[in-house]
């Protein structure tokens, strides 16, 4: 079984902003054992009278989960 996942969340504020977002691929490889492989966005920063600081990280991610 393949499942599309998009996890989305962010955050603004008068001091900056932060988005998180995940778009990636479930596989249920057995019952038991599911692997998930994606690219998350992480973007936030702040721009006031006295900080100017934005940043913007780009990975892709890879994990399993196991039921017991």
């Amino acid at each position: 079984e393949l499942e599309l996942v998009l996890e989305a969340e962010g955050l603004g504020s008068p001091y900056g902003t932060a988005e998180d977002v995940y778009l990636g691929l479930d596989f249920s490889i057995n019952h038991k054992l599911n692997m998930r492989a994606g690219y998350r966005l992480l973007e936030g920063g702040s721009d006031n009278d006295e900080v100017y600081t934005f940043a913007a990280i780009h990975y892709a991610t890879l994990g399993f989960s196991v039921k017991l």
